[in-house]
């Protein structure tokens, strides 16, 4: 028994993916990339030029010699955000365990207002 789109002669053809159907999508995120990395190197040149720009005036120094003061200086700042980051956690560490140990403080107070002897003074003063 044939259906009616095989004895028409209907080819049948499979809708399937490829690489190539994906080009528009891989251009957007590649410009996006680029994007951001353009704005981060322009950032990073600005923050240089606000932080050394008396020295290189003084200095005069070479290309080179900027580069590599420049690349030194990238460094650096990785390694601030790095040990910022790092205080920061320490910090919530600490604010967590000093809560903690209020929270564990104010639990053991509690518990020894409810005490025997304030309870007897309680049940002597319903009495």
């Amino acid at each position: 028994m044939r259906t009616p789109c095989a004895s028409q002669g209907a080819k049948l053809q499979v809708d399937r993916l490829q690489l190539r159907s994906f080009w528009g999508l891989f251009v957007i995120c590649g410009a996006a990339c680029f994007l951001a990395l353009a704005i981060y190197f322009c950032m990073m040149l600005h923050q240089f030029s606000k932080h050394n720009t008396e020295e290189l005036v003084t200095t005069g120094s070479s290309r080179s010699t900027r580069v590599q003061t420049f690349l030194t200086f990238v460094d650096e700042k990785e390694e601030e955000v790095k040990s910022r980051s790092k205080r920061r956690q320490m910090e919530k560490t600490s604010n967590r365990s000093a809560s903690e140990d209020e929270s564990m403080y104010n639990s053991k107070r509690r518990h020894l207002d409810q005490s025997p002897s304030s309870v007897s003074n309680v049940n002597s003063n319903h009495a």
